[in-house]
């Protein structure tokens, strides 16, 4: 039996005929067609169920090898934010640890260039914000006099007026203003997601991969469910209820 359907977007035609086709021989041979074992993700063929109960879970959850939450990170990211969790763009975003897979990639010509720039210039900003968040938040209410200059391990990387001028912008109610708007920004959102380290990009361009083309309208359905399912397989609150809408939309369209 061809398994290449448990793999397809859930809204192909493949993976609909897969479906198909799996329940009816299921139907068939199962030692009791009334109540066949479910391989959708959730259930892990370790559950029973009616044909119908199984169809509607494939387009639900997808099946063990269309999804692997072990791919993504339980640590929540925000799209846009530094890896180092705080940026000039978003003062209030949690900390994260460098991502080895954000290292320049190899290549020949302008794209090189390119990409070398801009690795830099997100290094750089993580790095601000590393500094901001262990050393400057950490000691200019307790021990101020520890931020008149920069630590030994980092002294050759800074002249003595640069980390003055910014230690005191980071020091600064402009800043403070600044972080608290984002940290305010940041509380109303409603749908965690775990897309992990690498962000919403890398999910993004490992879904185009399995695709074999650039994500349409009716694929991204699948891309913002899988970016708020964490590495349990399972989706958080609020979002459980836009993953049941849109499941509902793609098993209507699909039916």
């Amino acid at each position: 039996m061809d398994r290449d359907w448990m793999s397809a977007n859930r809204l192909t035609v493949k993976y609909r005929e897969g479906v198909d086709f799996f329940l009816e021989f299921s139907a068939k041979n199962a030692d009791n067609p009334d109540l066949v074992h479910c391989p959708c993700l959730k259930c892990g063929n370790m559950e029973r169920m009616k044909i119908a109960q199984i169809r509607e879970h494939l387009f639900k959850n997808g099946t063990l090898t269309m999804d692997d939450p072990g791919d993504y990170d339980d640590d929540f990211a925000l799209w846009g934010q530094s890896i180092g969790g705080e940026s000039e763009s978003d003062p209030a975003a949690p900390e994260l640890e460098p991502d080895p897979d954000s290292q320049p990639k190899k290549k020949n010509g302008p794209e090189a260039k390119h990409s070398t720039l801009k690795t830099a210039g997100r290094r750089w900003k993580d790095w601000k914000a590393f500094l901001t968040r262990n050393l400057i938040f950490k000691y200019k209410d307790k021990v101020p006099a520890m931020l008149d200059r920069p630590p030994d391990a980092y002294a050759s990387c800074y002249k003595p007026e640069d980390w003055k001028e910014f230690v005191a912008k980071r020091c600064s109610p402009e800043w403070a203003k600044k972080r608290k708007k984002m940290q305010d920004i940041r509380s109303q959102n409603t749908y965690n997601h775990h897309a992990g380290r690498g962000g919403v990009k890398k999910v993004e361009e490992k879904l185009e991969k399995e695709l074999g083309h650039q994500l349409t309208i009716y694929d991204r359905a699948d891309l913002w469910i899988r970016i708020h399912t964490n590495k349990n397989g399972e989706l958080d609150g609020p979002a459980q209820e836009v993953a049941d809408r849109i499941v509902s939309s793609i098993y209507h369209i699909c039916a």
